[in-house]
Formats: structure tokens, C-alpha cells, sequence
């Protein structure tokens, strides 16, 4: 049985990653908005929609330990929001470089937390199954994106 200092390690883990994937929501809606390129377009809405999942997979997973989750992406989001506008400016091949940069931060993040080995099992799985392998898959499929250009 996880003892309350494991649970609170992991819920403050849980509320971390949160805001990083509310932020990645929030950056690829901006990056929606100027990007002209319909196949582009798709490609982002696909990754937007992984992101949004993963948002309430986060969000139950701290529920159901007792804990509340973050409501905003906090100041990350707003960082990680102004890069991806001010890379909206140049041209969509520098904000699939802003977003890819902000996959890449996901994830090291996300490796970070699996190596820390604090979180309780059945949030590992999450971050091991689902979390981890979206951001390898945005970054590899940003990567194309970016050589097509």
C-alpha cells in the first residue's frame, strides 16, 4: 500500500505533467490558428486531440487518488504559448520547430520523472504506455513534417 508521502510525490508529479500537456493544448491551438498548410493542419488537430486525451486521462488519475488537478498550464503554458505565437510570425516551419522543441521538452520531462522512480505504479504505466509514447510520436511525425518543407 503507497504511503501518503508516496501519494503526495505522485500527485504533485501528476499536477506537473498536467500543466505541461494543458500548455501543449494551448500551443498547438495557437499554432492552428496561423498555420496554412491543410495537411499541416491535420497532422496538428491529430496531435491536439493526443494531447486533450491525455489531459483527462491525467486528470482522472489524480481523482482517483484523492487529489485535485490544475486547472492551468501555469507559467510554462504561458512561455512555451508566446514562443509558438511569436514562431507563428515567421513562418510555419519555425512553429513546427517551436512545437517540436516543446515535444522534445515532454520528453525529457517524462523520462525524467519514469528514471526518478517515485511515482506510484499505476502512474508509471500511464506515463510509460501512453504519456511518453505520444510525445515520441509527435516529435517523430513534427520531424517529417519539418523535411518536407
Amino acid at each position: 500500500m503507497a504511503t501518503v508521502i508516496e501519494t503526495g510525490t505522485t500527485l504533485a508529479y501528476l499536477n506537473h505533467i498536467l500543466r505541461g500537456e494543458r500548455a501543449a493544448v494551448d500551443t498547438y491551438q495557437t499554432a492552428l490558428e496561423s498555420v496554412e498548410d491543410e495537411e499541416i493542419c491535420q497532422s496538428l488537430r491529430k496531435m491536439m486531440v493526443d494531447h486533450k486525451q491525455n489531459v483527462l486521462l491525467i486528470e482522472r488519475e489524480i481523482q482517483s487518488m484523492g487529489g485535485a488537478p490544475e486547472e492551468s498550464a501555469g507559467v510554462w503554458g504561458t512561455v512555451a504559448n508566446g514562443v509558438t505565437e511569436v514562431a507563428t510570425n515567421i513562418g510555419d516551419k519555425t512553429t513546427l520547430l517551436a512545437l517540436r522543441a516543446g515535444e522534445g521538452h515532454g520528453i525529457r520531462e517524462y523520462e525524467g520523472i519514469i528514471n526518478s522512480s517515485e511515482m506510484l505504479n499505476s502512474s508509471e504505466v500511464l506515463l510509460n504506455k501512453k504519456l511518453l509514447p505520444d510525445c515520441i510520436k509527435h516529435n517523430a511525425e513534427l520531424t517529417k513534417l519539418i523535411d518536407s518543407m
